[in-house]
């Protein structure tokens, strides 16, 4: 193993000076995905590399103890952003799905949710919409288990805009308006005005004008109160598209100058492409095609550079249109080819996935049933055996799990009776629980003395093991003597919280009074409240205050 490792590492070595740190990470990546005896040395050199780029973090290198599902989950997901950074979005999608498989073999539902939402991303920014839709209800399967409203809001609204690029609208209408119906309940802003400005483009495309333009200025209105510029930017483009669509030509070509002119400032390529092309677009409704063409090649650029197909056979197919117009038919059927062979390159890729994911289906039942044949069937007396050493194990089970409730019970009883009004105000205090309130008003001194012991209990327990990665329902319900499932229905009766929401809010009340408190880097606050990854712990604090820690730090009190 280890003569393998620094083979690999050697190899590696000798290809850096002909190669870029680009190409590196990825030799490295597939290396460790082909070969499950590369070990974590390998990782640790690729996560060098990644943190040079500024993408991760190597406050956490891996070690000997490490399990290949959680090493392998945590590269791919830095590599996924690592190729999303160099607008290869197919190698981020297929890096995203890496993510998830590892993760359900971690048995981390979160992340592989998380990583099924953002392949859906990549695979909607590829053209890829069957794909993006088929990985974007798999995300939202796992958030409507995990009854996550701020994660369920966004898979919808991913969903409602794949649905709008695959001309599925009503499909759209539905997942934006439920979209809108979560996010109204959580009252944040910002999200209701991204949530809006979706609203706005499926209601337009539905033909729908008069709501979309509603929607579009209800979100503009939001954005400018906030001062968001790239807010402001992609509302004005909507509105821009609406004014177009009801032929208000210079309104239309106000709004898509005002957007560009701050998308050009900030380098939001994804957004400026769709404005150049609307430009150009807007250009040949009015039979002005020497304008179009300026715009169309801008946003023919920018589609080459991103790899989005679909946008390159929409703009292709226009500047086949405006060369056609001006009598140059020879440019014309250049992009008119192109635009039909990027079409069927789209096409032929669907097919392809599709015949390689049967034949990968094929080939594992293949593998199951010649396991079968060659292991054989159990005899009887096998099964026999194994059925006694189980009921031996689980009699012995129940009875130190009667003898531990037991005891367990009698000291929950002496520290109930003797537990102050001092105490229940500093564990409060230690949780964010202002005014003595749990979720929804609940008071823990309104709480019975075994209920109240029950919380803090668990609070003490996440606070001594606050930088464990991973602290898991199971083990917080054998520290209390109970079931997953009795312990799950208690702290949800009483918190009005899920578990697994009850210990991300006592990590974030912790990041917060550190981030306030202390001069500690965002690494250091988000190793010491128990994430791996400073970037996974920005995204779950900015989904519970709608900031970045950072921005929270900086905020007046």
């Amino acid at each position: 193993m280890k003569k393998l490792t620094i083979t690999l590492l050697c190899i590696v070595s000798m290809l850096l000076p002909f190669h870029s740190v680009a190409d590196t990470a990825d030799s490295l990546y597939q290396i460790l995905k082909a070969d499950k005896r590369a070990n974590h040395t390998v990782a640790n050199s690729l996560m060098i590399m990644l943190d040079a780029e500024g993408i991760a973090d190597t406050l956490y290198s891996f070690g000997r103890a490490d399990e290949r599902s959680y090493i392998m989950k945590t590269v791919a997901l830095y590599m996924a952003y690592h190729y999303d950074a160099a607008y290869d979005y197919a190698k981020a999608a297929s890096a995203f799905m890496e993510m998830a498989r590892q993760a359900k073999l971690d048995d981390d539902i979160a992340a592989e949710g998380d990583a099924f939402s953002q392949a859906a991303v990549e695979f909607h920014h590829i053209g890829e919409f069957d794909e993006a839709i088929r990985v974007n209800l798999q995300a939202l399967h796992i958030d409507s288990l995990l009854n996550d409203t701020a994660l369920l809001s966004n898979d919808l609204s991913t969903l409602a805009a794949t649905c709008l690029a695959a001309n599925r609208i009503d499909e759209a209408v539905r997942y934006i308006l439920l979209s809108i119906e979560k996010e109204e309940s959580r009252a944040t802003p910002t999200k209701l005005s991204i949530r809006y400005g979706h609203a706005a483009e499926i209601f337009n495309k539905k033909g729908d004008t008069e709501k979309a333009l509603n929607y579009a200025q209800k979100a503009y209105e939001i954005d400018r109160k906030a001062g968001n510029d790239i807010g402001i930017a992609r509302r004005l483009s909507q509105m821009a598209d609406i004014y177009m669509d009801m032929r208000e030509w210079k309104q239309a070509e106000t709004c898509y100058q005002r957007a560009i002119t701050v998308l050009e400032e900030k380098q939001e390529r994804h957004s400026l492409t769709i404005d150049y092309k609307q430009m150009g677009s807007l250009f040949l409704k009015q039979d002005k095609p020497n304008k179009a063409i300026g715009w169309l090649l801008k946003a023919d650029s920018l589609a080459s550079m991103t790899g989005n197909r679909y946008f390159l056979s929409q703009i292709t197919r226009l500047l086949a249109n405006a060369y056609d117009a001006l009598g140059q038919h020879t440019k014309a059927y250049t992009y008119l080819t192109k635009a039909m062979s990027l079409n069927d390159s789209i096409y032929n890729e669907r097919v392809s996935q599709l015949t390689s994911n049967l034949r990968t289906h094929y080939e594992l039942e293949q593998q199951r049933s010649e396991l079968l044949r060659q292991k054989g069937i159990v005899t009887k007396q096998q099964c026999t055996i194994a059925i006694l050493i189980g009921l031996i194990v689980a009699l012995t089970l129940l009875f130190f799990f009667i003898r531990r409730k037991s005891t367990k019970a009698k000291g929950d009883d002496h520290k109930a009776v003797s537990t102050d009004e001092s105490e229940t105000v500093q564990a409060e205090a230690s949780v964010g629980l202002n005014d003595t309130q749990v979720k929804d008003g609940t008071h823990l001194k309104n709480m019975s003395s075994a209920d109240r012991q029950f919380i803090l209990s668990v609070v003490d327990y996440v606070h001594a093991n606050m930088k464990v990665r991973k602290i898991t329902i199971d083990q917080l319900a054998e520290e209390m003597c109970m079931s997953r499932s009795q312990f799950s229905r208690r702290i949800t009766a009483l918190t009005k919280e899920s578990p697994n929401a009850f210990i991300t809010r006592i990590r974030m009340e912790k990041a917060i009074r550190l981030l306030k408190d202390t001069n500690m880097s965002i690494k250091e606050i988000s190793y010491d409240c128990g994430f791996d990854e400073s970037n996974y712990f920005i995204r779950v604090f900015r989904q519970m205050y709608d900031m970045t820690p950072q921005q929270y730090r900086n905020a007046p009190i």
